[in-house]
């Protein structure tokens, strides 16, 4: 390994030992897979750190307010705080 290659592969690498979940994927693919165990001897374009999903909650309130076609949405983190903090109950 190189140093040039070695510096695009340090921050994936560095995110799994940190307990982010890594994905792998064939140069010939479009899907990314889960990679428990990663070896990291492939291009490092074959890896990434694994985006995180939103979680989807549910807020308890008068649903009278809400319009009839809203649909749920996913909460981010920050919309989940400002929620919490505004004294807002949200249900998983």
């Amino acid at each position: 390994m190189d140093r040039k290659r070695a510096a695009k592969i340090w921050p994936i690498i560095k995110a799994f030992s940190e307990g982010e979940d890594v994905e792998y994927r064939d140069i010939l693919s479009v899907e990314w897979q889960k990679c428990s165990y990663p070896s990291f001897d492939c291009n490092p374009e074959c890896y990434r750190i694994a985006p995180k999903k939103p979680r989807t909650g549910y807020l308890a309130c008068d649903i009278t307010r809400i319009p009839p076609h809203s649909k749920a949405v996913e909460l981010t983190k920050e919309v989940r705080e400002a929620l919490e903090k505004a004294g807002i109950e949200i249900e998983e």
